[in-house]
C-alpha cells in the first residue's frame, strides 16, 4: 500500500493478478494537502491472501476508493479491506473453511483484512454458501463505510433462483450471477443474504 505524505485513505490498486500480489499504488489526498503530482509515494503494506496461487487473480483490477471496487474494497474509515480472488479454486463454503481444498476451479473467494496499528492482518477467508466451479465469487466487492457489511458478486453463479435466499443448489442457468451479503459482529463474519434478480439473468455484474 502506498500513500502520499501522511494523509489520505482512498487508494488505487495496481494488481499483478497472476502472481496474487496487490501493491496499492496511489492515495488521493485531501484538497488542502500538497498536490498529488508532487507528493512522494511511500509503501505502507504488501498484501497477499493466505492461500493465493498463480492464476487466482487476487484483487485483479481493483479500485479502492473508500467504498467499492472491481474485486476490492476499502471501508470508509480505512480500517477494513476486502480483496476478491475470482479464480481461486477452494471447494469449501462459508467463513474460514479449508484453504487447502482446490476442488472447485474458478469458484472464487474474498479475503478480509483489518488494520492493527501500522500493520494489516487477515481476518477472514470468505466463500459463497453454495460454492460452484467457475462462479467467480469475488468478481466485485463492496464494503459499508464502517466495514461491517460486505456485498460480493459471483459473476457466473448458475442457480435459477429468484429474489432473496432462494434455492442455492440449482445449477441450471449458467452465468446468471448472484450477490452475497455478509455482516460482521464482534470480529466474526456471517452470510446474511443470497440475492438473485427477480427475473434471474445477469444479476452478478457490478
Amino acid at each position: 500500500m502506498f500513500m502520499r505524505g501522511r494523509t489520505g485513505l482512498a487508494v488505487l490498486v495496481v494488481s499483478l493478478g497472476m502472481a496474487g500480489l496487490v501493491p496499492l499504488s496511489r492515495a488521493q489526498a485531501p484538497a488542502s494537502s500538497a498536490s498529488p503530482a508532487s507528493a512522494p509515494l511511500r509503501q505502507l503494506a504488501y498484501i497477499k491472501g493466505s492461500n493465493i496461487e498463480k492464476g487466482d487473480h487476487f484483487g485483479c483490477g481493483g479500485v479502492l476508493d473508500g467504498h467499492a471496487g472491481y474485486g476490492a474494497a476499502l471501508s470508509g474509515d480505512g480500517n477494513t479491506m476486502a480483496i476478491g480472488a475470482p479464480h481461486e479454486s477452494g471447494g469449501s463454503k462459508g467463513i474460514n473453511g479449508n484453504q487447502n481444498d482446490n476442488s472447485a476451479y474458478g469458484a472464487g473467494a474474498v479475503y478480509v483484512f483489518v488494520r492493527k496499528g501500522t500493520s494489516w492482518v487477515q481476518q477472514a477467508y470468505v466463500k459463497a454458501s453454495n460454492t460452484q466451479e467457475s462462479a467467480e465469487f469475488g468478481h466485485a466487492v463492496v464494503l459499508s463505510g464502517d466495514g461491517n457489511t460486505m456485498a460480493v458478486s459471483a459473476f457466473h453463479e448458475a442457480s435459477n433462483a429468484k429474489g432473496i435466499n432462494g434455492n442455492q443448489a440449482d445449477h441450471s442457468i449458467p452465468q446468471s450471477g448472484a450477490v452475497y451479503v455478509f455482516t460482521r459482529r464482534g470480529g466474526t463474519w456471517s452470510q446474511q443474504a443470497y440475492v438473485k434478480a427477480s427475473n434471474t439473468g445477469e444479476a452478478g455484474t457490478a
